[in-house]
């Protein structure tokens, strides 16, 4: 099926149409800022979506960079020739699924209906797309947003928190007592129990933008050849129970860390469901004693909200919540 796509009414200025990012870029950043403040990234990149960002570097000026070949830049809507509202879209490595990367609306133009009719055009081209379902996040106390998706027949998937802090601000944590346990690098072969570990200890549609895939704990020759061009180092520890095998596999639960140049660290915790309450002090200890070693600055993590035990552990270790954001999906039938 072709895609039917979005234009301004016949003899119009006003209404839906694909942004043309050459023409659009700078309404959109002032729209951007207007709706979330003027945030730049690390390199110096407007941020419009995790990991889809604008790079405001001449000559590179407007670039666009995020995954390869899978950018839709999305859409906008016009308004007495005037930019007023923006959806901005990705298309994810699942086939069928398109991503929400951020939706922008001028404040007085607010409850107007306008993002609703944009979001609605939106999801009727991706739907004459063959699209399959629309994933997006939204902050957790933006009510209104989030009563606008489900009125639209978005549903929730769950929610994320968003944690940061400074190897410099980390808090000294007391011995655990993990004589039951042993933790070590996730070696090589086992790269398959880990991956079977990570669905099973999390939604895999949670993990924004993407799901975890195989090749996140498969690593190749090529990607550790990418990772050296790119300046970037990964690592995975695991914990095992001494005295049983309870769960298919002696993994209980494992800790990923990673560095890249230029960018914030990164920790991320998964625990199988028969280990949670038990292990997560051993992971983060070990993941944090990692990173401490491997240079200074900022640790970032995000992990499922509702995990009280982590929530209590990252902030004794003086971590802060930056932001609580709610993943919706909407199923295309």
């Amino acid at each position: 099926m072709l895609a039917a796509p979005i234009s301004l009414p016949a003899n119009s200025l006003n209404g839906p149409r694909p942004i043309n990012l050459r023409e659009d870029a700078d309404s959109i950043l002032k729209l951007l800022d207007i709706t979330f403040g003027p945030l730049q990234d690390e390199r110096g990149r407007r941020q419009i979506g995790d990991r889809v960002f604008i790079n405001l570097n001449p000559p590179l000026l407007y670039r666009l960079t995020t995954f390869p070949g899978r950018f839709r830049p999305g859409f906008v809507w016009v308004e007495d020739g005037q930019i007023i509202a923006n959806v901005t879209l990705v298309k994810s490595q699942i086939t069928g699924r398109y991503l929400i990367a951020n939706v922008a609306v001028l404040p007085e133009y607010r409850r107007m209906g306008f993002g609703r009719r944009l979001l609605e055009e939106t999801i009727q081209y991706i739907y004459h797309l063959n699209g399959r379902d629309i994933i997006l996040q939204v902050r957790q106390e933006n009510s209104a947003a989030i009563q606008l998706y489900e009125s639209l027949g978005f549903s929730r998937l769950g929610a994320m928190k968003h944690w940061e802090t400074t190897t410099s601000r980390l808090r000294s944590r007391p011995a655990e007592d993990n004589m039951a346990w042993t933790v070590r690098k996730l070696k090589s072969r086992e790269w398959g129990h880990a991956y079977a570990l990570d669905i099973d200890s999390i939604n895999p549609d949670l993990t924004w933008p993407m799901p975890t895939t195989r090749q996140k704990y498969n690593r190749s020759l090529f990607s550790k050849i990418d990772n050296f061009l790119n300046a970037q180092n990964n690592e995975t520890w695991v914990v095992e129970k001494l005295d049983s095998n309870n769960w298919g596999t002696n993994l209980a639960g494992l800790v990923n860390l990673k560095s890249e140049w230029r960018r914030p660290l990164r920790i991320e915790l998964r625990v199988h469901p028969k280990a949670r309450g038990r292990i997560e002090h051993i992971l983060l200890n070990k993941g944090l004693d990692r990173l401490s070693s491997w240079r200074g600055g900022t640790i970032r993590m995000t992990h499922p909200a509702e995990d009280e035990i982590v929530n209590v552990l990252l902030s004794g270790s003086n971590f802060t919540k930056r932001e609580t954001l709610l993943v919706m999906q909407l199923v295309l039938t």
